[in-house]
């Protein structure tokens, strides 16, 4: 109710509801917690296994880590990045008007009438679709400059 059905500013209320917690109290927290199905509002499973995925990359890329898990669920993440309910949380924004291709898992999706083409790793494809530019460096076609422009807007 305070965040006002916004994500981030929730987490940012619930983040500095809990500053003074200590260390100890946050692993009981998470071990008791640990097999938790639950999901956010208005969302189903997709979205805590984007979170996880895109949460898990944005600390491998930088330290130069491949990608740990199966593409298959890298092609789930994209599928649900790509739907209406990632812009809740996970996509700012509409997407821009172009196909996006992830050769390495067999994806495809064309957004509005789009025909130029991104292409690349769908883990990059993934990181850039939820607004991280860390995924630009893997991803190339006629359409990377005009995904770069979102992102950066």
């Amino acid at each position: 109710m305070r965040a006002r059905g916004n994500l981030d500013r929730a987490n940012r209320l619930l983040v500095a509801d809990r500053a003074d917690v200590s260390v100890a109290e946050v692993v009981s927290t998470l071990r008791r917690c640990a097999e938790s199905r639950a999901t956010p509002p208005f969302q189903d499973w997709h979205a805590p296994l984007a979170e996880l995925m895109l949460h898990g990359a944005d600390v491998g890329v930088p330290l130069g880590l491949g990608p740990e898990r199966p593409v298959a669920v890298w092609a789930e993440v994209l599928d649900f990045l790509v739907s209406g309910a990632a812009r809740r949380g996970f996509v700012p924004g509409r997407l821009p008007a172009l196909s996006y291709v992830a050769l390495d898992a067999g994806w495809a999706h064309q957004a509005g009438f789009g025909t130029r083409q991104v292409v690349g790793p769908a883990r990059d494809l993934a990181l850039a679709l939820s607004g991280r530019p860390a995924g630009l460096t893997g991803l190339h076609g006629p359409g990377l400059e005009t995904l770069a422009s979102w992102l950066s807007a």
